[in-house]
């Protein structure tokens, strides 16, 4: 692995553990076995750092997104298929997505603050499209959005100390559509 990568996955690592708040280049610099000069010469700030590990995920979790659930005929599964898209992203970015949630998102810059927030609005469209339709009561999106979010990615946290199963993936997805679906259905 060449220096910039070894930076940008020990980076990644620190700020799923640690947060933004509590990683400095100083750190990753020592986890990476470098000097800081080596970490500065690569990424001028600590910012521009975080933002280039979350730049590329947040792109790549919209477009899975959206390629899993736009082809699908109705709300119900789309919201089915946004779950499972969830349910199989990378621990380090559930916990740094996660965090963002929690209001780490004052370090974003503009463009990832917009794909951040294009995350929920997928999601948005989906359910509002399953009110119109008929499929879903009328409620905040956001809300659902939230409460899917949060138990994905508790589910996530708790079985990334253990070897997960795609059976027992599976399973939490369907408990998890269903309890929200009970929650949702007009």
């Amino acid at each position: 692995m060449d220096t910039k990568s070894t930076i940008l996955e020990k980076a990644k690592e620190m700020f799923a553990l640690l947060g933004y708040e509590g990683v400095s280049m100083g750190n990753i610099a020592k986890a990476c076995h470098r000097n800081k000069a080596t970490i500065y010469h690569y990424f001028p700030s600590k910012e521009l750092l975080y933002n280039d590990i979350v730049t590329s995920y947040l792109n790549g979790i919209v477009l899975d997104i959206g390629k899993n659930t736009l082809p699908l005929p109705d709300a119900k599964e789309q919201i089915k298929a946004f779950i499972n898209t969830l349910l199989i992203q990378p621990i380090t970015m559930i916990k740094i997505v996660n965090r963002i949630h929690l209001g780490e998102i004052e370090h974003l810059n503009d463009e990832n603050r917009k794909t951040f927030n294009n995350l929920q609005k997928s999601f948005d469209a989906v359910f509002k499209t399953g009110i119109v339709n008929g499929e879903f009561k009328m409620m905040s999106p956001e809300t659902v959005y939230h409460v899917i979010w949060g138990a994905a990615t508790h589910y996530c946290l708790e079985k990334s100390l253990l070897e997960r199963k795609e059976d027992e993936d599976r399973r939490f997805s369907d408990e998890l559509f269903e309890m929200v679906h009970a929650l949702i259905k007009s």
